[in-house]
């Protein structure tokens, strides 16, 4: 934890300095999915409804880039894949 924070530190004190650390990301296995029916809205003295079963769309993978000393995103894509080119697409777009 302690390594950690001292990385998170220093990408601030490296700012000042007029640095740049960011950091990419990936989260695969995203399940793309889709209810089979519309939401109820609410009425009075009920909730909204909302349909439990849905429809699968497969997979989806999401590459993030990040300014860990400004904590923002700076890009990502969401797709099918997760080659070297699409991480490398994203690292050349940071």
């Amino acid at each position: 934890m302690n390594d950690i924070c001292q990385a998170y530190e220093s990408a601030i004190l490296g700012e000042e300095k007029g640095e740049k650390t960011i950091s990419l990301d990936e989260m695969t296995g995203i399940q793309a999915l889709e209810r089979k029916a519309p939401d109820l809205p609410m009425s009075q003295g009920k909730i909204q409804g909302r349909e439990f079963e849905y429809i699968r769309h497969g997979t989806q993978t999401l590459i993030a880039s990040f300014d860990v000393a400004k904590g923002q995103v700076i890009c990502s894509t969401v797709g099918n894949t997760r080659t070297e080119a699409d991480y490398l697409g994203l690292a050349e777009k940071s």
